[in-house]
């Protein structure tokens, strides 16, 4: 008995230790999530952190149609904390490289290009400005050229910008460069009122001084040449019976603006270049009489509606008069002009002619060359020869001046 009942406890024993070995033994082959997932639920007092759960990028790896965000720029009304959107899985570098490329983009779409001037045209002007810039030159244009031998004055308008400035001495031919090599004088606006309000109303000369000259002196008898570039009042015949009347002789001059202008004070500035050229003070007299007959040419081509070659001829056809024969009477004045309106074919009313009959008379009391005069008019003459030769056009001319003193002497004794 006592036999058998040890046979059953070392069975019983036996058979406890296998168990213990298949337990722990297999205990001890289970992966490590397994084990994890054995003591999920068991471990209900263990921290936060250490409960599973679904990895944070989980979303980012589901397809983009899947995922729940608010439209783009959307305005729900919302919270702006309560608002579905995608999770924020940016590091701080992706973040970085975002902003910079937004802030890239910004620059690009905001960027102006203030390198070309704003200018228009088709004329290249060169080397000091890029561009192109629209040029108005007159028909009568003399091809004024500046050489690099020549020593010119300048007359510069106050106001010019410093690319205003770069047009107007590429249009004169001058190195922006070499603007130092150059007599400069300047004209401001204060100038161009004090000689030319007693003309021209004074909201027609404005606030700023930008036509500008360029001068330079010629030998004995070469008279006055002019070339104009974008000046649209003042025309070449104005400027040369205007400088005439003033006394400038034997010039080669270019008057210039950045863009179109009247011109009207480009004369003020040619004066000022001429005085500093020659060393003449031209006299205050002089200056106001020749920027009236300026602006009264200009007046009466716009008034008539006559060619401005054919009223510039009578002005100068009648100022020759006077001045070769010393007209200073009312009368004979009045004489000349109807001469030369039959000849030129222009029309004046009453009130005109008392106005060419004003400047003609404060012509009669300057000093004027006649050679220099008559090589100014001749010029003027040449424009409107209608196609004849110029030698039989200006013996006309010659005969209507020998008729005319004839008259006159005839009716005045």
């Amino acid at each position: 008995m006592k036999k058998r009942w040890m046979r059953v406890l070392s069975a019983t024993l036996a058979a406890a230790m296998v168990f213990q070995f298949t337990v722990y033994g297999a205990a001890a082959e289970l992966p490590e999530d397994a084990k994890a997932k054995t003591q999920e639920g068991t471990d209900a007092g263990a921290p936060e952190d250490a409960k599973t759960a679904e990895p944070a990028d989980a979303m980012q790896n589901e397809p983009e149609d899947t995922k729940t965000a608010e439209p783009e720029n959307a305005d729900t009304g919302a919270p702006e904390d309560t608002k579905t959107a995608e999770p924020d899985n940016t590091t701080p570098e992706t973040e970085q490289k975002k902003e910079d490329e937004s802030s890239k983009k910004d620059d690009v779409s905001g960027t102006v290009n203030t390198d070309t001037p704003e200018v228009s045209g088709t004329v290249t002007v060169e080397p000091q400005v890029s561009g192109t810039v629209t040029v108005e030159t007159d028909k009568n244009d003399d091809n004024v050229e500046i050489k690099k031998s020549d020593k010119p004055y300048l007359a510069l308008g106050e106001n010019l910008t410093p690319e205003q400035q770069a047009t107007v001495l590429s249009l004169m031919g001058i190195d922006q460069n070499k603007l130092d090599d150059y007599d400069v004088v300047y004209v401001n606006n204060t100038e161009e009122h004090q000689y030319l309000d007693s003309y021209i109303d004074s909201s027609k000369i404005g606030t700023k001084s930008l036509s500008s000259v360029v001068i330079v002196e010629r030998k004995k008898g070469s008279g006055i040449n002019i070339s104009t570039h974008n000046i649209s009042y003042c025309t070449v015949g104005m400027y040369k019976n205007a400088l005439a009347t003033a006394g400038i002789e034997d010039a080669d001059i270019i008057v210039a603006a950045p863009f179109a202008i009247s011109g009207t004070a480009a004369l003020v500035g040619i004066f000022k270049a001429y005085k500093e050229m020659t060393g003449k003070e031209v006299e205050a007299e002089s200056i106001d009489t020749a920027l009236h007959e300026l602006v009264l040419t200009g007046d009466l081509e716009d008034i008539t509606g006559a060619d401005s070659d054919e009223v510039e001829a009578l002005i100068a056809y009648v100022k020759q008069a006077v001045v070769e024969h010393d007209i200073s009477d009312e009368g004979e004045v009045r004489e000349a002009i109807a001469e030369g309106c039959e000849k030129f074919n222009v029309t004046l009313s009453e009130e005109q002619i008392n106005q060419i009959v004003d400047l003609m008379l404060k012509i009669s009391e300057l000093d004027l060359d006649i050679d220099s005069l008559l090589n100014s008019a001749q010029s003027i003459y040449d424009k409107i020869a209608n196609g004849e030769d110029a030698d039989g056009f200006f013996a006309k001319i010659g005969n209507w001046f020998s008729n005319l003193f004839d008259k006159l002497m005839g009716i005045f004794g």
